[in-house]
Order: C-alpha cells, then structure tokens, then sequence
C-alpha cells in the first residue's frame, strides 16, 4: 500500500484533495481598516466567507492551525496602509467582538491559529472597476504539504514564474529616447546608472526570495513544526534501531538545522526580540528604528531603493508568551511602519528615472515633478506584499525569540506556500 501512495496517480489525488479543502473568498467591499466604515461592513464580509467556508469540504476548523493569503484591491484615492487592512480582517474572521447576530467565530477561535499569513495590496484605477477582497484559507498541514511536495518535484536551477535571479543589462536600453538636443554621454551615463542599479536591486532581492523559497520547500515541515517525517520514521522503529539508523537519524537533525542556518544566511534586518510585557512598546518600538538605520549603514547598495518590496517576516516565538504581551499582528503593524519611514521604498518606483526630454521641450508623464512627489499625495507604499512565517523553536533559541525582516522582490505577489501550491499543479499536469 506504501508504494500506492508513492505513486503518481497518489501524489495527484491528495493535492486535489488539499485544492477542495481550501477555502476561496471574494468579497466586493473596498478594503477598510478599523473604523467606521469598517464596522459598517463588516457583517456583509463575515457572511460572504462565512458561505465560502460552508461550501467547502472538511470545513469550518475552529481549531486547526491556518496558512491565511489575503488580497486587497483598492480603488480609492487614499487606501489604508497595507499593514493596517490585516489587522482588521483578522478581527472579523474570529469571534464577533461586537453584538451581533451571528457571534460565532467564522474561521478560527483565535487569531493566533494563523501561523502563515500573506497580503498584498494594488490600486484598481481604471474606469468602472470596484474594490475586492479576496481570501485563500487553508491548514497549516496543508500548506507544508505543498512546500514539501514542491522540493521533491523541484530540479536544481528551476525558473519558477518571477525568478529575478539573473537580469541583464541591454546596452541599447531606452537609447531611442534619447533627445539629441541634449548632452549624449551625460544622458546614458544617467539613465545606465538608474536602469543598472535597479537591474542589481532587482537580482539581489529575487535571490534574496529565492533562498527563502528553497528552504521552505526542502523543510517546511521541520522549520514549522519541529517534526521531519523521515526522522519521525526512524525514531518509531524503537529499540530495533541500529548503530547505522542512529548515524542516519542524527545526519538529518543536523541537515535540517543547517535549513534554519541558510535562513538566516539572507540578506536580512535583525529585530530586537518580542517584547514580553506591557510597557515596553516605545523601547521596542526604539530599537527596530535602530535596527533599520543599522541596516541602511551596511547596505548602501540597496539606497535609495528603486524597486518595489516584498517582505518575509520570520517569528520565533518567545518561549513563555505573557497573557498581556500584545497581539503579533500589532507588533507587524509597528515593524512594517517603521520600515516605511526608515527604507522609504517607492510605490511606483518607475517615477524616479531620469527624465526623457522631448524635442518640444516637454518630460515624459512618468518623469513629471507631481509623479515623483506620488508618496506625498497617497498612503500608497513601495511595499506591495508581505509574508509571516511562525516557525518552531529550536533548544538554541533564546527565551525571548527573534523576530528576522527579509526583503524580497516586491513583483512576486504570492506567499512561498502558495508558489509551492501553483507549482506542484503545473509540474504535475505537465506529467
């Protein structure tokens, strides 16, 4: 039977399955935070995902341990701040806070049960289009299913959609632009400066992503919960177990503690730990401002950043979590806000090219003064997407855990567990 479920015809059943036990949501509300309007909204978005998850097998999980991706698509001129729109769904997918006529939690008891989650916002500003929340729940399990089947189909040096590792650079690049009024070798030298520099960002943050990636794919399961199923294997023969089985066992302890050491080999900001009390938010909040200047001092080559972010935030949790230690998705929201103001990454960051003069006198749209200043007129942000990944402590942890910043690539708008799910499908119906 063992073999069977080795078996390609196994493989594609159970990723079908984990496919029909995934909750799929879109809601046609504009993205809100906290607020009046939110509150107004808010029961229409509960009982919209409320009969998602009722038409979906195996589901409602008031306990399981979620992978949650959120997408927020936005058509008003100000939308809220991507790290603060999580922070009120999350609210909304629990238990009702307020009275209600339906006070049962819609996803989860608690949302500490999240211990992936995903969000990303865009700005919808054509004709006719309207707001849309779209939401992808599924298990914890499930997720690290993906991920691990993803690493055992992966061939080293695979392209997967949005690899950024290799960008060349093109000579020839935007000389038809060129105005011949205007001074030739001082026009390429500007313009070869932004589109390399970007060019360069744009590869260190994809490989940034991609190390990230890799690792979750060949260890999710031990990086998450502490668990490998090999090793979960040998441990079971008991006594039975050989000097041989011994050596085997301790050889893949030690690979997969060099995963977490490959984690932590990115290109990273260190943050202080969690704070475990109340009353140490303005110290905490103190020492992640510092830890970002730390980080703009070492990393020059990433000043000013002219490509968009995506963020991976990495959680140890502290060993003891005090019953009056703030919520992680408060702690996000202060990290990611100081990283704004710390980083000041771009949201179009397009607008910062050197300006292309016409033969008229006049600049391209995109290289107008008022498109360059587009921070200042709308809460929009250079960071389009970021991820959270809970992972298992480790006995070398310290007691009040860690908290790792990774920067990424901000055009790959997918969670690492939701690439892992795309391309375990392609792979397979390429079969």
């Amino acid at each position: 039977m063992e073999g069977y479920w080795a078996s390609a015809e196994a493989i594609e059943r159970q990723r079908f399955d984990r496919w029909l036990r995934t909750v799929r949501a879109i809601v046609d509300q504009e993205p809100r935070q906290k607020g009046r309007a939110g509150r107004r909204e808010s029961q229409p978005f509960r009982a919209a995902v409320r009969e998602a998850i009722t038409l979906t097998p195996g589901w409602p999980k008031p306990r399981a341990t979620l992978a949650l991706d959120l997408a927020f698509h936005a058509t008003a001129r100000q939308p809220p701040s991507l790290w603060r729109l999580p922070k009120h769904y999350l609210d909304l997918l629990g238990a009702a806070s307020a009275p209600t006529a339906d006070p049962r939690p819609v996803l989860y008891s608690d949302d500490q049960q999240v211990k992936l989650l995903f969000a990303t916002l865009r700005r919808r500003d054509k004709p006719g289009e309207s707001g849309r929340i779209d939401i992808k729940a599924r298990t914890r399990a499930s997720a690290i299913a993906d991920m691990q089947l993803a690493g055992e189909l992966i061939e080293p040096d695979a392209d997967l959609e949005g690899d950024t590792r290799w960008v060349e650079a093109d000579p020839e690049d935007d000389i038809d632009q060129h105005d011949e009024n205007r001074h030739l070798p001082q026009d390429l030298a500007e313009r070869f400066q932004f589109h390399d520099k970007a060019r360069y960002q744009a590869m260190l943050l994809g490989s940034n992503d991609r190390l990230v990636r890799d690792v979750f794919f060949h260890a999710a399961r031990w990086l998450l919960t502490g668990v490998d199923s090999a090793a979960s294997r040998l441990q079971r023969l008991g006594p039975a177990r050989s000097v041989a089985v011994e050596g085997l066992l301790n050889n893949i302890v030690e690979l997969n503690a060099q995963q977490r050491d490959l984690l932590w080999s990115t290109i990273r900001v260190e943050l202080p730990p969690l704070p475990l009390q109340t009353g140490d938010g303005a110290t905490f909040a103190l020492a992640i401002r510092r830890a970002f200047r730390g980080f703009i001092q070492q990393r020059p080559d990433l000043q000013p950043l002219i490509v968009p972010l995506r963020v991976t935030v990495l959680v140890v949790p502290p060993k003891r979590r005090a019953a009056d230690v703030k919520d992680l998705d408060n702690i996000l929201t202060n990290v990611l806000t100081i990283m704004e103001d710390e980083i000041k990454p771009h949201p179009e960051p397009w607008h910062l090219a050197p300006r292309v003069v016409r033969p008229d006198g006049d600049t391209d749209d995109v290289s107008r003064p008022e498109n360059r200043d587009l921070p200042r007129r709308l809460n929009v942000s250079g960071t389009w997407a970021y991820q959270v990944l809970e992972l298992h402590r480790q006995p070398a942890d310290t007691d009040q855990g860690a908290l790792i910043l990774v920067p990424g690539l901000g055009w790959n708008r997918m969670s690492v567990w939701s690439e892992a799910e795309r391309f375990v499908e392609q792979r397979l119906a390429d079969r």
